[in-house]
């Protein structure tokens, strides 16, 4: 498919975005003439390789570079209406990457109060998914139970939908964005045909040997670090850059916070080696 092909596609699935959100009951209030200036914000993830497109009634929020919720700003939060998270997939059976995502999916379903649990137990529902620029996925909804702890009266729910599309692969792991209703929402409450347009729109590209790099130094920094951990924290990267072999990467384990220089190759089986890694001195 060319460049230009996909290109014509990706610009009448955001369309689309539009038509569907403005024919929809919604607490936003647009007015005839403002529905004709509604134009469409990109976000654009460097670290994984994708982008996605959405109407500019809305807002965008970041938590980190794996999870970014679009909705409605209100004082200090946001009223989400879609979220796009990626998952790292450490683990797959067979390259059987859906069935582990959904594993992970029904672990974020959970949540306990102090009078009701809610669980997820299953895929109420799944079929085969495709982006309008071609990249395919699945498309899911989840199956739950609530339960009244004081009384032990249950009832069902469904969450969703989910679409999953596959991102990169290392060595080590692979990554799959998912975009999928706020975790709060149960599907009733969700905006479907929201989720489904920003869904199709997304866009994925090949990472560049640098890029891998750095999703290489993601995964491993709790081994490649020459110090531990401590108080039982967990290392994660905040920032990191690499370019021609040499980098520089940020990290912390939530009490401790370190900078390091590095140097790097990678072979043509994209395999990343770690040359030198050194810790600044404060």
């Amino acid at each position: 498919m060319t460049k230009a092909i996909i290109t014509v596609l990706a610009l009448l699935a955001v369309a689309g975005i539009v038509a569907v959100y403005l024919s929809r009951d919604t607490d936003v209030t647009i007015t005839e003439d403002q529905s004709a200036q509604v134009n469409l914000r990109s976000y654009n993830s460097e670290a994984f390789g994708y982008s996605l497109s959405y109407p500019d009634i809305f807002e965008m929020r970041q938590y980190g570079p794996d999870n970014v919720v679009i909705g409605q700003i209100l004082g200090e939060s946001i009223e989400g209406v879609v979220e796009a998270r990626v998952l790292t997939l450490t683990d797959v059976a067979d390259g059987d990457i859906y069935t582990e995502v959904q594993d992970q999916l029904v672990l974020l379903c959970a949540a306990y109060g102090p009078s009701t649990s809610l669980s997820c137990t299953g895929v109420e529902d799944e079929q085969t998914f495709r982006t309008t620029a071609g990249t395919e996925g699945r498309q899911l909804t989840l199956r739950g139970v609530v339960e009244q702890l004081d009384t032990n009266d249950t009832s069902t729910f469904t969450k969703g939908p989910y679409f999953i599309i596959p991102l990169s692969a290392t060595s080590e792991a692979m990554r799959v964005l998912v975009i999928h209703p706020p975790l709060n929402q149960m599907s009733d409450e969700s905006d479907a045909d929201m989720i489904r347009q920003v869904a199709l729109s997304v866009m994925v590209r090949e990472l560049t040997d640098d890029e891998l790099v750095m999703l290489h130094v993601r995964d491993n920094i709790s081994t490649i670090s020459p110090h531990p951990e401590v108080l039982g924290g967990t290392f994660h990267v905040t920032e990191i850059e690499a370019q021609n072999g040499m980098g520089v990467v940020q990290y912390e384990d939530g009490h401790v916070l370190f900078v390091a220089d590095f140097t790097y190759s990678i072979s043509e089986d994209k395999e990343v080696s770690i040359e030198t890694f050194e810790v600044r001195e404060d």
